[in-house]
């Protein structure tokens, strides 16, 4: 999934949809920042352009939407969206983050 649709769907989410146009975050800057900001939250790559590819399986786009929704909201003093968002975020960033292993040398690291 391309950035900039994850970006559309995650201003969808938080209430930023007016008639078909995105309102929300219109300069280029602050999208990179919204998505950079969930995806450094779900220890990924960051990108330089809003049309780069995001790989990366369902949970993850998932919580990476909803990231970049909770971010938007907060931007824009949308109180309860945010709350309602923070608490989804979370759960689906936990969720996301459940498949990353542990690197070997650790000391939690059972065989």
């Amino acid at each position: 999934m391309r950035a900039i649709d994850i970006y559309r769907e995650a201003t969808v989410l938080c209430g930023g949809e007016l008639n078909g146009e995105y309102v929300l975050g219109e300069e280029n800057v602050d999208k990179l920042f919204f998505v950079n900001r969930a995806l450094m939250d779900l220890r990924r790559v960051r990108i330089y352009e809003m049309t780069a590819d995001i790989i990366a399986n369902e949970k993850t786009i998932d919580a990476i939407i909803c990231g970049v929704a909770y971010y938007i909201a907060v931007k824009y003093c949308r109180h309860e969206t945010a709350a309602f968002l923070s608490e989804l975020y979370n759960s689906k960033r936990a969720i996301a983050l459940s498949n990353v292993s542990r690197v070997k040398n650790s000391p939690f690291y059972k065989v």
